[in-house]
């Protein structure tokens, strides 16, 4: 409902911001674009400043998590 408002006032455009299809795994080291892609979509929410380097570490899963409700996927927290 959140990311539907937030389209129809034209704050995100959601063919835009698509969430990448790979699976991201989280890693303190591993880099990828996908992992660089999905920290620009989640920078596009208040109150989230992600470094855009493309490694899925804690700041991203803690980020993930605060948008879907869990930590991505081998997070040891979640």
């Amino acid at each position: 409902m959140i990311l539907r408002r937030m389209a129809e006032m034209g704050v995100i455009d959601l063919e835009a911001e698509k969430i990448p299809s790979q699976k991201i795994v989280y890693s303190k080291s591993k880099v990828s674009e996908e992992a660089r892609r999905l920290q620009v979509f989640l920078n596009t929410f208040a109150g989230i400043y992600l470094k855009e380097e493309g490694i899925p570490g804690p700041k991203t899963s803690e980020a993930f998590r605060g948008i879907f409700g869990y930590y991505m996927e081998g997070d040891p927290r979640g």
